[in-house]
């Protein structure tokens, strides 16, 4: 789970490099989003990942966050439309 869960989130990063994230919001916090976002793809529970690692520092209510994984989604969406 582990290999997996690191594999989709350089996916996201890899993807988030097509948009202006990088110049717009600091490292951990698009790092951060894109954990979030492989969480989520692989149906890991994201507050178990909190608990067990560094994560804990952030909220996924931010809106920086927010942004971010906005921004990474809206690739997905213009890729399959």
């Amino acid at each position: 789970l582990q290999f997996f869960l690191c594999l989709a989130s350089r996916n996201y990063m890899n993807d988030s490099l097509r948009t202006d994230v990088f110049v717009r919001f600091q490292p951990e916090s698009i790092a951060c989003a894109c954990i979030y976002l492989a969480a989520r793809t692989l149906e890991v529970s994201v507050l178990l990942l909190w608990r067990d690692s560094s994560l804990i520092f952030f909220s996924p209510a931010s809106s920086k966050l927010y942004c971010v994984i906005l921004q990474i989604t809206l690739i997905w969406a213009k890729a399959f439309s």
